[in-house]
């Protein structure tokens, strides 16, 4: 291919040469590229249509040139393309999960599905789900699913990165990304709640109001591996206010037993747990919150009411990340998995509540050895 003349005074067009103290625009591109204004669109949305070696010369004309695409134009002629079909473009939701999720996780699926579905619809689209473990679903029959259908938006649940179905579908045709930040060893760009962050604020929040004594509990399902950031929290916590170790309670599934045996052998001040309903769990095997123990919620639902203290994930906010993340990937026809993902991490946001109230005594810190199995360095 013929090296591209960039010196203007050699341009070979009617038209005065582009005066180079204004924008560089999409036309001067163009005429720079010797290519149409639709090539460079394509070209600079990284679409299949136009040639590798072609995508790359126009894309680096348009960095060495200081060239970039206007966002809000971007947005109203995406706007326009929407309004030019009959029906909203379909993104796709691949969950992981029994779609008859019952007991304590089902009302954090339906709230995930209901917030995950205004979000979507908030930017022109419909969300249509996909149960991964269905039964007749398997990985090539959900590929030739999405592909007769024109979906080319996939956003997928939290799952185990072990997860066979995870492992064997291919990625390749659809701009893809995890509702999960510990997706990311997969290629996949991610956006999800930053849970360690989340764990030491509860633990920070308890701390100022004189709770000495906090315990964990946590559910190795819980969004599956995420547990691990909330526990190393914990014994960082733990280790940074030379506090007593509480070891955390890790369960598959609650169990009154378990928990009812742990808790009065360790007798914590303060439990955090991710589910919101804990209280009426615990009431049920006889503890009461307040009065026998504080609570803090990982994972608060009704954070207007200020009944339960704790974390609020800020869903409508990563869900929405998440959503804008793959429309991005499809506008630029970024496909498939990635060599350098694109991770969003969303903060979580102290809710104070009923269930933490100020500890009489506060601010007594009682001295105990570490327990943590590491020794703090003295000071010099």
């Amino acid at each position: 291919m013929e090296k591209l003349d960039d010196n203007p005074a050699r341009w070979n067009y009617s038209k005065a040469v582009v005066n180079r103290t204004s924008i560089f625009s999409m036309s001067d591109l163009a005429r720079l590229a010797g290519v149409s204004r639709m090539t460079v669109s394509l070209a600079l949305r990284n679409h299949a249509s136009i040639s590798a070696g072609r995508r790359k010369e126009i894309q680096a004309l348009a960095e060495k040139h200081g060239y970039v695409v206007d966002p809000e134009l971007s947005s109203l002629s995406q706007a326009i393309r929407h309004r030019s079909q009959k029906e909203p473009p379909i993104l796709s939701l691949l969950a992981f999960y029994d779609p008859n999720t019952k007991g304590i996780w089902e009302p954090y699926v339906k709230r995930f599905h209901s917030v995950l579905e205004q979000e979507v619809e908030k930017r022109g689209y419909r969300l249509q789900i996909f149960y991964a473990h269905q039964p007749g679903m398997t990985p090539r029959s959900l590929l030739k699913i999405l592909l007769a259908r024109g979906i080319k938006g996939l956003i997928m649940g939290a799952h185990d990165p072990n997860d066979p179905f995870a492992r064997e579908f291919d990625f390749g045709p659809f701009s893809t990304v995890c509702l999960d930040v510990d997706q990311a060893s997969q290629g996949l760009p991610c956006a999800g709640n930053n849970h360690y962050q989340t764990c030491f604020l509860a633990l920070t929040e308890s701390w100022k109001k004189g709770y000495r004594k906090p315990a964990l509990l946590i559910y190795n399902n819980d969004y599956l591996q995420n547990w691990r950031w909330r526990e190393s929290a914990y014994h960082f916590f733990i280790y940074q206010k030379e506090l007593k170790l509480i070891p955390p309670l890790i369960l598959s599934e609650w169990s009154d037993l378990e928990v009812s045996r742990w808790l009065k052998k360790h007798q914590p001040d303060v439990l955090l747990s991710p589910l919101s309903h804990t209280p009426q769990l615990l009431s049920g095997i006889g503890f009461r919150v307040p009065k026998d123990f504080a609570f803090c919620s990982l994972h608060i639902f009704d954070v207007e009411g200020r009944q339960i203290a704790g974390i609020d994930n800020q869903e409508p906010s990563q869900f929405g990340s998440a959503v804008d993340l793959v429309i991005d990937q499809m506008n630029r026809n970024v496909l498939g998995r990635q060599e350098v993902p694109v991770n969003i991490f969303t903060p979580g946001r102290w809710v104070d509540g009923a269930t933490l109230p100020e500890k009489a005594g506060k601010g007594r810190t009682r001295k105990t050895p570490v327990k943590c199995g590491v020794k703090k360095p003295a000071m010099r």
